[in-house]
């Protein structure tokens, strides 16, 4: 995603009541679902992803821990003998349709979106909706990056607690320079860290900035 579309998604969204407003949810329901796809990409087939995960739609991971159980549990509308084989898929026999591809993200990000708000909790009402979008994407990205064991989350947890502004804008400093410098590990055989997951990272860390003008940059 470049950063002039993620300048614009984070002023498009940060002054947004999704939870008062019906026009904002679904405002910010398509920016969440289209930044995630802009950052993840979408594929009907299945692939090895840099880690050498076999990966299909919008990265959904075949090969993590209760992956064939979600994915029974986003196909369940369809009828067992119609749904697209886990198997098949994974082994490159049968691709997903677009439709299918769409289900499968749709659930892939009702159970992220739950997750990392109740991780959060009230401290997830505290942050703006860009923010709040720059976070469940680094979630779905994986949700080590951002969990509650993480110097991100102490951080994000001083900034919504604090009632001091200078507090709160070293803390929202602190956790953009996690996400910035401390979310692209190395690789461990070659000791070479991502171009691709570093980028995300930099998108994220824009999306989550604050106004122009105001400080919370790295």
């Amino acid at each position: 995603m470049s950063v002039a579309h993620t300048v614009n998604l984070r002023q498009d969204t940060q002054d947004l009541d999704p939870d008062n407003d019906p026009v904002d949810a679904a405002v910010y329901d398509h920016a969440v679902r289209e930044y995630i796809i802009a950052n993840e990409g979408s594929s009907t087939a299945s692939y090895e992803d840099s880690k050498g995960n076999t990966t299909i739609g919008v990265g959904f991971n075949m090969d993590a821990a209760g992956a064939e159980k979600e994915w029974n549990a986003a196909f369940a509308s369809i009828p067992a003998d119609q749904r697209p084989s886990f198997d098949d898929v994974y082994n490159g026999d049968q691709n997903l349709t677009a439709s299918q591809v769409d289900m499968l993200f749709s659930h892939s990000l009702s159970s992220t979106q739950d997750a990392v708000e109740k991780a959060y909790g009230s401290y997830w009402d505290a942050l703006d909706p860009n923010r709040q979008i720059a976070i469940t994407d680094l979630y779905y990205n994986g949700s080590s990056l951002a969990g509650k064991r993480t110097a991100f989350y102490t951080d994000i947890q001083t900034y919504a607690t604090s009632t001091d502004p200078v507090v709160q804008d070293q803390a929202m400093q602190d956790a953009l320079w996690e996400v910035k410098n401390n979310s692209n590990p190395p690789d461990k055989v070659t000791g070479a860290t991502s171009p691709g997951i570093q980028a995300r990272r930099d998108s994220e860390v824009t999306n989550a900035n604050s106004r122009a003008g105001q400080s919370n940059s790295i």
